[in-house]
């Protein structure tokens, strides 16, 4: 084992050891209130890690070149998982995302982010300068991304839609493609998502509302100004772990979404932007000797970035 790897085992443990303390930092009294118990979300969260931890190991051991060869069946089963997402899925708070496997919760977009790019990926080293040809090469990965993205819209889900677009337009641009194709799809696919997003209800309110405050002032919402407290309250050396407040139904998904509020309300401000640092130097560790295996290696740079700020 080089050096290298044991980094990025240090770097995964570190993160999934913060990631426990803060879910169980910001969870125990949701938890208590809906569970009778203080550690029912913890322990969820403890079996998952579990689970995390077989699946890095068995995929550990196999190289990434094998996954080229099935990276189309993928697609194709992670297409057909969102349109039976669409169709059965319950809806949560308006949006059909999460797909009930008894033992654990599985949201098929997340999956179809991956493993598009995968797919993308290899389309893009197979082409080369084909790329630069709109109908011979930049058409063809243009089809998956507006099929993946479309459906994942449709839940509706328009943040992870927008971040499908451009992450994908990102992998073509440093591939090679011409920007007028580039820019000229963009502009055209940002017009189609913001009307869609001015259509559906709660996209729409949330655009508004933004606008709002920033012609009027104050914050977006409830849950923004409770994260803002959160790390007002914990100033430059923090409340310390297990004393956060807003945790204590203040803030609305503090364990969950906004569970970095916590993390900047408990511990000191160099120890949050320490656990964004391990994020951003874990998205950065590559050693891709092929085209496509660069392109990962970028693309993890920005979902760690996008997941960070």
């Amino acid at each position: 084992m080089n050096t290298w790897v044991k980094i990025l085992i240090v770097l995964v443990v570190a993160m999934i050891s913060l990631g426990a303390v803060m879910v169980l930092t910001a969870s125990g009294t949701y938890s208590m209130m809906k569970f009778n118990s203080n550690f029912h979300l913890f322990q969820s969260h403890l079996w998952k890690i579990v689970a995390a931890v077989v699946g890095m190991y068995a995929f550990s051991k196999i190289k990434y070149e094998n996954y080229r060869k099935y990276s189309k069946i993928a697609l194709f089963a992670i297409i057909a998982v969102l349109i039976f997402t669409f169709l059965f899925a319950p809806k949560v708070k308006g949006a059909q995302r999460w797909i009930n496997l008894g033992f654990i919760q599985f949201q098929p977009s997340e999956a179809a982010k991956v493993i598009l790019i995968m797919h993308i990926s290899l389309m893009l080293e197979k082409m080369g300068d084909k790329i630069k040809d709109f109908k011979n090469g930049f058409m063809f990965p243009l089809i998956w991304v507006g099929v993946v993205s479309l459906l994942v819209l449709m839940q509706p889900n328009v943040s992870t839609s927008v971040i499908i677009v451009v992450t994908s337009f990102a992998l073509m641009f440093v591939a090679g493609a011409r920007w007028k194709h580039v820019v000229g799809i963009l502009a055209g696919a940002g017009i189609a998502l913001g009307s869609v997003a001015m259509i559906l209800k709660h996209s729409r309110e949330r655009i508004m509302t933004f606008i709002d405050s920033l012609l009027k002032g104050g914050d977006i919402n409830i849950q923004v100004k409770q994260a803002k407290i959160a790390l007002g309250s914990g100033g430059w050396v923090g409340v310390g772990p297990g004393h956060s407040r807003q945790s204590d139904l203040f803030l609305p998904e503090s364990y969950g979404d906004f569970i970095f509020s916590i993390l900047g309300e408990g511990f000191p401000w160099s120890g949050y932007n320490f656990s964004s640092l391990l994020r951003v130097v874990f998205s950065l560790y590559g050693d891709s000797k092929k085209i496509s295996g660069q392109i990962w290696a970028i693309d993890g740079a920005w979902f760690g970035f996008q997941h960070n700020y």
